[in-house]
């Protein structure tokens, strides 16, 4: 709790593997669980197995009731592939959660929605509600891989948009579908993917960068500008930061996502040093403001 005091503790699992790799709270305190198993995997009550012989990573995403200290349910998807989910959001609104992740192979969630990418891998993005419906589903493969090769696209970073719906962020090896289909190549090894999708799963946008190696704030915001004309843009900074009186060095990432109107900031930490008392940088003074 906030002193620091033990409250609860919850479990799941089975006799394999068993990854719980995000979870997210929602409007009520519960907790949507999301990550994968091999082979079998108990919550309370609810027993998910696979007939996968190969022993793939499974998805699944489960509801844990903080009040009643149980799990009030868990789904998972079926399929001939891996399945690996990576985070999970709450869409505040209306208490849904959106899931992103990849898989290979064919994968169906609620015998409906199919993930059957040509490439090797697919990102997908599944929404479910807070009674366990699933809503829907959508994928972004690639086209057939060059010969002897793997390529496609993962899903690994998921966050809602303000106005609605979500914007996802990964990575794509050689090209990327459109959600018309239309594929579109890319520069050169992995390279960046933000997609934005609405609440009912349109595919509103997608920008593409190449792979792109920041040393400083003023040679990144050169590099922005010669990046293709996109409707969104990414860009990962490094942030280092000396202090020539210690001798101490501090360092930061911040994750940002441009719509062309409003900049998305996903992973930040304020930049400080063991020595200092104050930050030597923060989000309202120096990020937000253009330092």
């Amino acid at each position: 709790n906030s002193t620091g005091q033990f409250d609860w503790a919850m479990k799941f699992g089975g006799f394999d593997v068993d990854v719980g790799w995000d979870l997210a709270a929602d409007n009520y305190d519960n907790l949507y669980v999301t990550g994968y198993y091999q082979n079998f995997t108990e919550f309370d009550g609810t027993i998910l197995d696979t007939d996968d012989t190969d022993g793939d990573p499974r998805f699944f995403l489960a509801y844990y009731n903080v009040s009643s200290e149980q799990w009030d349910w868990a789904k998972d998807s079926e399929g001939t592939g891996a399945s690996v989910p990576y985070q999970v959001v709450v869409e505040s609104s209306t208490n849904n959660a959106y899931v992103a992740g990849y898989n290979t192979g064919t994968e169906i969630w609620n015998g409906s929605f199919i993930s059957s990418p040509q490439s090797t891998y697919a990102g997908f993005i599944v929404k479910y509600s807070d009674d366990g419906s699933f809503l829907w589903g959508q994928n972004t493969g690639g086209s057939i891989c060059f010969f002897g090769s793997n390529c496609g696209v993962y899903f690994n970073n998921i966050v809602i948009h303000p106005d609605g719906g979500v914007i996802v962020g990964g990575n794509f090896l050689q090209s990327y579908k459109k959600q018309n289909g239309n594929a579109v190549s890319g520069q050169g090894d992995w390279d960046v993917l933000v997609l934005k999708y609405d609440s009912s799963g349109t595919q509103a946008g997608s920008g593409l960068a190449q792979t792109l190696l920041v040393a400083d704030l003023d040679s990144a915001a050169a590099n922005l500008d010669t990046w293709a004309v996109a409707d969104y843009r990414a860009a990962k900074y490094f942030i280092s930061i000396n202090n020539t009186t210690t001798n101490e060095v501090s360092s930061t990432e911040v994750l940002l996502v441009h719509d062309g109107t409003n900049a998305f900031v996903t992973e930040y930490n304020t930049i400080i040093t063991n020595a200092e008392t104050t930050p030597l940088a923060t989000f309202t003074a120096d990020i937000s403001g253009g330092n």
